[in-house]
């Protein structure tokens, strides 16, 4: 369920550690084929979390919830504001960095992308984890392969 990511966090240091970027960095795994078996995965994934240092926890909490703050902000801006053109222009700009940062990765590393869902995914993804991750704790028997 992640003991990969529980050893390199035990040994990695800055002395026997670097980030690569390239193509040949980049390790490739089959995905799931149906959405139950890829559910499963993620709940055991998930559980792992507790196991991560704090500021690694940190990180990994930043990034939904600042997507949660900034969707409310927008969706607020646009409820309150008589003026939705900078709520707009905010959602656009973040659109279109993510656009180019995910179209920018699939090219560098020959993958493809179903840019049309990438609005949809950013939306509904962090509440798709919250979810699980929720339902995660409440399993109390795992299996191990």
């Amino acid at each position: 369920s992640g003991d990969d990511d529980l050893f390199v966090q035990k040994v990695a240091n800055k002395r026997n550690t670097t980030a690569a970027i390239g193509a040949n960095s980049v390790t490739v795994s089959k995905p799931k084929s149906n959405f139950y078996d890829w559910y499963t995965q993620k709940q055991r994934h998930l559980t792992t979390g507790f196991h991560y240092k704090f500021f690694t926890k940190f990180l990994l909490f930043l990034e939904p919830v600042s997507k949660f703050v900034f969707y409310v902000a927008l969706f607020s801006s646009l409820l309150f504001m008589s003026d939705i053109v900078l709520p707009l222009f905010l959602f656009s700009f973040r659109l279109l960095l993510l656009y180019v940062l995910i179209i920018s990765f699939t090219k560098k590393h020959d993958e493809k992308s179903n840019l049309i869902f990438i609005p949809i995914f950013d939306f509904f993804i962090p509440l798709l984890n919250l979810f699980i991750a929720v339902s995660s704790l409440l399993v109390k028997n795992r299996k191990w392969k």
